[in-house]
């Protein structure tokens, strides 16, 4: 009786190319999607964050006569992003913890917590627009928001947002993009942006935090510029 041998065929090298190419043109479709999905993720964690600072400055203010927070920055500059020492203290004592304190979208230089730039105070990751003296900035086109002084004002003014600032001449941040933060050669201020708007370098949206408590997600295109700076030139953002 003839015996029959089996022999297993292993793949051809162009079979072999082919399943690799499939694999390559799956990976560069879902990778997107995936990497979507964090940015989506991140949002609403930066949404949460958000939420728990407008609770900071309502827990400072019912001790305080109902007056948010100062927005001044150590020295008596004044920069929405950056806050004074002592209006990071409060922050943090409020709710019991730093970690709140900043987009966990934003990569370094930015940190959970916020980080110290002396002279000015403390960088938090968002803007602070509570406690400022915009009216002695000037008469500049742009200066048409009002920074809420006190809890019983109207709950619609715009109390924090989302990082979307830039300096013309020298730095962008954009903690926002399509999938993820904006960052060039692993810094989050971008500084070879060249200062142009957030929107330029991809930024696509932010979170807007208003003194009555809400957040809500905005997409760039619907928002408006402003000046962040007694400087008409210096630094500006939108929301």
């Amino acid at each position: 009786m003839k015996s029959t041998k089996h022999f297993s065929r292993g793949f051809t090298l162009i079979e072999l190319l082919v399943v690799i190419a499939i694999i390559a043109i799956l990976a560069s479709l879902l990778l997107p999607v995936l990497a979507g999905s964090k940015e989506r993720a991140k949002r609403a964690a930066c949404k949460n964050n958000l939420r728990q600072l407008i609770i900071a400055t309502h827990l400072y203010a019912s001790d305080q006569q109902e007056k948010l927070p100062h927005g001044i920055c150590d020295g008596d500059y004044d920069y929405p992003p950056l806050v004074s020492t002592n209006t990071w203290r409060s922050f943090v004592d409020s709710v019991g913890s730093h970690k709140i304190i900043g987009c966990p979208d934003l990569p370094a230089p930015f940190v959970p917590g916020g980080y110290s730039m002396p002279p000015y105070g403390y960088v938090l990751g968002y803007n602070y627009l509570g406690g400022h003296d915009v009216a002695t900035w000037g008469l500049a086109a742009n200066m048409n928001w009002i920074s809420p002084q006190k809890l019983t004002e109207s709950g619609l003014l715009v109390l924090f947002t989302d990082l979307n600032v830039w300096s013309p001449g020298n730095n962008t941040v954009a903690p926002h993009g399509k999938n993820g933060p904006i960052f060039q050669q692993g810094d989050a201020t971008n500084p070879d942006s060249g200062g142009i708007a957030s929107q330029l370098i991809g930024a696509v949206g932010g979170n807007v935090g208003a003194l009555d408590g809400s957040v809500i997600w905005k997409r760039i295109e619907k928002m408006q510029e402003y000046q962040l700076s007694p400087n008409t030139t210096e630094l500006f953002g939108v929301w």
